[in-house]
């Protein structure tokens, strides 16, 4: 089966605090696993109803429901990776569509009935990306060497993956980036994901790097295409280092090597795969 179920049952509502005055129950619990361990992201719901929540990353929930309510329902559905990206990349091809556009499609595709898929939950499986050795204080401890010799150092991220998994991340929480540019959601009001709100691929990529130089941060702002005197340029493409892991990354590792930075191609150490760098 391509689909994983992790959980999915209904439990009893046994332990509450009565809210008198508004004739709601203020439920709590925590989701785990068959091995003991905390279910982030699962959903939380009260059947027959649109009212629900998430888990957080310790799995961790809290929700409100109406004063008179017998059980609730937990889900949490998981997918294989290699099916997942199969699929998506057959839609895409299928359809002349955005790789980017079809695996976002791909994801609110896969929620629907399964689980309420929310920023908090993207947030919290961002919160479960295990970093690479040396990665949770490299940032500080570049920006601490250029310190110690008069140089200002940025650290920005322009990724073809999502920015919402990414700012949930523990280096992200921290604030060691000036921006994050990557594929992102449109949420409604119940905070769900509903349409792209960003999409970034591989030579839009680049545009982050103008962005960069020009100090024209704002996604929006399109004063980015006006001409600025090089000598004007807040950070030069000289001065500028891109480290990259995927082919998504090569025009940008382009542009800033022609214009004297440079550029550094990353892979997994424990697979030794560097056929994308």
């Amino acid at each position: 089966m391509k689909r994983l179920l992790l959980l999915a049952a209904a439990i009893v509502l046994v332990a509450s605090q009565m809210l008198a005055a508004s004739g709601v129950i203020n439920c709590r619990g925590r989701v785990l696993d068959e091995k003991g361990e905390p279910v982030i992201g699962a959903t939380v719901l009260v059947p027959g109803t649109t009212e629900g929540t998430s888990t957080n990353i310790d799995g961790m929930f809290q929700l409100k429901v109406k004063e008179g309510t017998k059980e609730i329902t937990i889900q949490s559905v998981g997918y294989k990776v290699d099916a997942f990206w199969e699929e998506s990349n057959a839609v895409a091809r299928a359809n002349d569509m955005d790789s980017n556009l079809a695996y976002m499609y791909k994801m609110v595709r896969e929620a629907e009935g399964n689980f309420v898929f929310t920023r908090r939950a993207l947030e919290e499986y961002g919160a479960r990306v295990k970093l690479f050795d040396g990665v949770d204080t490299w940032f500080d401890r570049i920006r601490a060497y250029g310190e110690s010799r008069g140089v200002i150092v940025e650290h920005y991220i322009i990724s073809s993956g999502l920015r919402e998994m990414i700012e949930g991340t523990s280096i992200a929480r921290r604030g060691v980036f000036e921006r994050i540019y990557a594929c992102s959601f449109y949420f409604n009001e119940r905070g769900v994901a509903v349409w792209p709100a960003q999409a970034v691929n591989y030579t839009n990529k680049t545009q982050f790097l103008f962005r960069i130089e020009k100090g024209v941060l704002d996604p929006n702002d399109p004063s980015v295409n006006d001409y600025i005197p090089p000598e004007q340029m807040r950070v030069p493409f000289r001065n500028m280092v891109y480290i990259g892991d995927s082919d998504t990354d090569i025009p940008c590792m382009k542009l800033v090597t022609t214009y004297g930075g440079h550029a550094i191609g990353v892979y997994n150490p424990a697979t030794e795969d560097r056929s994308k760098v």
